[in-house]
């Protein structure tokens, strides 16, 4: 797997979540973060961490915050 840290950011929110699913949602919804397969290897373009109730997404610098807040949103309006 080949991670670069440079031109990343992460974006944190507070609300509890299940990772795998909101994944999945993210992927359909930007394509461009799944994972790619390459000759040299797996490109990963999206990290979803958790700490309780503190959500933070790694994801590359060029990604627009708006497009991930509108799938992390309607993920959170799902679960209710």
């Amino acid at each position: 797997m080949r991670e670069v840290e440079e031109g990343k950011k992460a974006i944190t929110y507070k609300m509890e979540v299940n990772p795998a699913k909101l994944m999945e949602e993210i992927y359909a919804s930007i394509p461009e973060l799944a994972p790619r397969f390459t000759e040299e290897g797996t490109e990963v373009h999206l990290r979803v961490f958790t700490n309780g109730n503190i959500l933070t997404l790694w994801v590359d610098e060029e990604v627009e915050e708006s497009l991930i807040n509108v799938v992390v949103k309607a993920h959170k309006a799902g679960e209710e």
